[in-house]
């Protein structure tokens, strides 16, 4: 597992901003989440929580504190990582976790059953899960690394 102390001291600091940042995200989701809290429309936690209420989402239930984090840091760092460096990291989580491993090779064998044959049009390979979870992460490595082991525990 990705440890702290594998960081140099440089980006160790970054990575502390990272984590208060992420805290400031939560408190903001618990706080808008609150029935009783005063609504701001022009927080952008608001604008998402009331752009799903609004929306036509087959999704009947609320999102997941975990889901608004998410969607914040996309807004907040849209933009802040470029795709290979996403891919690289979606690679290393990966190999992290051998059922997840597992999962993807199974998912990929059936849409490319041989490999030595040409590799399947963009439109097969869009509609796998898994492999297209890996490619659109698009948080930062302290928050992702966070949000993925929340998720195994969970």
């Amino acid at each position: 597992m990705y440890q702290v102390s594998d960081v140099g001291s440089s980006n160790l600091k970054v990575f502390h901003k990272h984590l208060h940042l992420i805290q400031i995200v939560a408190d903001l989701v618990r706080l808008e989440k609150r029935q009783t809290a005063q609504k701001n429309a022009d927080c952008i936690m608001q604008r998402l929580i009331n752009a799903h209420l609004r929306s036509e989402s087959k999704m009947a239930t609320p999102l997941s504190d975990a889901v608004l984090r998410s969607e914040a840091f996309g807004v907040l760092l849209a933009g802040g990582f470029d795709q290979a460096n996403i891919l690289a990291f979606g690679t290393f989580m990966t190999s992290q976790d051998p059922q997840l491993q597992k999962r993807l090779y199974e998912e990929l064998q059936s849409a490319w059953p041989d490999v030595r044959t040409s590799v399947p049009p963009y439109e097969i390979l869009r509609h796998l899960p898994l492999l297209v979870g890996i490619r659109c992460i698009r948080r930062t490595n302290a928050f992702l690394t966070k949000e993925y082991n929340e998720h195994r525990t969970e």
